[in-house]
């Protein structure tokens, strides 16, 4: 069972001060709370601010990949979709095989 915070979470990006700083939380949390996951100059952001969105996604992703393994199980006949969604699950729960 996996132990993350509860989503959805948010990316917060503070462009106070002469770094950005990009911030995932809870949506909604109070100010200041939260996981800071990047500091980067201005210039330095192309692949900063797209990173963090996607981490910022993964609850919302993770419950999705859920919700869809069944149905997908009956509906197709390529276990490699199954196992890819499965792989996936795994890893986000820290249940993947290294």
């Amino acid at each position: 069972m996996s132990k993350h915070t509860k989503g959805p979470w948010e990316l917060v990006i503070d462009t106070n001060g002469k770094f950005h700083t990009y911030i995932i939380r809870q949506q909604n949390a109070a100010p200041y709370v939260g996981v800071e996951i990047a500091r980067a100059n201005p210039q330095d952001i192309v692949n900063r601010e797209p990173n963090a969105r996607l981490i910022a996604a993964a609850p919302d992703l993770l419950e999705s990949l859920k919700a869809l393994i069944e149905p997908c199980r009956h509906r197709t006949t390529d276990d490699s979709h199954i196992d890819m969604i499965e792989a996936a699950i795994a890893k986000a729960e820290g249940r993947d095989e290294k």
